[in-house]
This record gives structure tokens, C-alpha cells and sequence, in this order.
């Protein structure tokens, strides 16, 4: 099996994400911070909302970890 990579610009755990798009935005268009079911939702979806950027969310499953990681596609170079 390949090792396995964290990029740290890019991949989250989920309350790493909550925090970082708090940080980035200062909280939710609606003027309340972020939460853990917002992030929930986001990956569902698969997407952030457009107004916080629109990139793709891809959940790592890797058998040696035992936390989800989210990689924000597209995330460094700005486009999705």
C-alpha cells in the first residue's frame, strides 16, 4: 500500500475545517459562527457552499487512521 500524505493546506480533520473557515470568514453569512453540523452538511454535500469558496470536499479513508480527513480540493491555487 502507498503511504499516505497530510497536506496541511489542504487536509482537515472536521473541527480543524470548522476552525479554518471561521478564521477565513470571520463566521457564517448570517453572522453566526461555524459549526460541527455545517461541516457535516458540507461534506454530504460534497462541496462548500460558493460563498465560501465552492471547492470539492473528498473524505480520506485510509485503514491506517482512525479520524475522517477532509481534503478541500483546489484549495491552494484557488480554483475548483
Amino acid at each position: 500500500m502507498a503511504k499516505f500524505q497530510i497536506n496541511e493546506e489542504t487536509d482537515f480533520t472536521p473541527a480543524k475545517l470548522r476552525d479554518f473557515l471561521q478564521q477565513k470568514h470571520g463566521g457564517k453569512k448570517n453572522g453566526s459562527d461555524f459549526n460541527n453540523q455545517d461541516i457535516q452538511q458540507y461534506t454530504m454535500r460534497g462541496r462548500l457552499p460558493e460563498e465560501y469558496g465552492g471547492h470539492r470536499i473528498e473524505v480520506i479513508d485510509h485503514p491506517d487512521y482512525r479520524i475522517k480527513i477532509l481534503r478541500i480540493k483546489d484549495l491552494t491555487n484557488g480554483s475548483k
